[in-house]
């Protein structure tokens, strides 16, 4: 799972590969006013949605992304204003 945005905020994508086929999963965007994190996010949301739904429990989601890490195990990508 990856994402890329031209600007911060900018035009932000995501997609999911298959790393061992290479095959694109999915890919969305461009979107308006996005954030790389929030990209990186929105990326492995979907790529678990997409594992859940083909019943496919055995794959490994790979990020780069460790603020995208930290929300999911929070499960909110919601800051933090404590």
């Amino acid at each position: 799972m990856d994402a890329a945005c031209s600007g911060n905020p900018g035009l932000l994508e995501y997609r999911g590969v298959d790393f061992q086929s290479r095959d694109e999963i999915f890919h969305r965007g461009p979107y308006e006013q996005g954030t790389n994190n929030v990209g990186e996010f929105l990326a492995i949301v979907h790529g678990l949605a997409v594992l859940k739904q083909q019943e496919l429990h055995t794959k490994i989601v790979y990020t780069d992304s460790k603020t995208a890490m930290a929300w999911i195990k929070k499960k909110s990508a919601a800051p933090n204003w404590k």
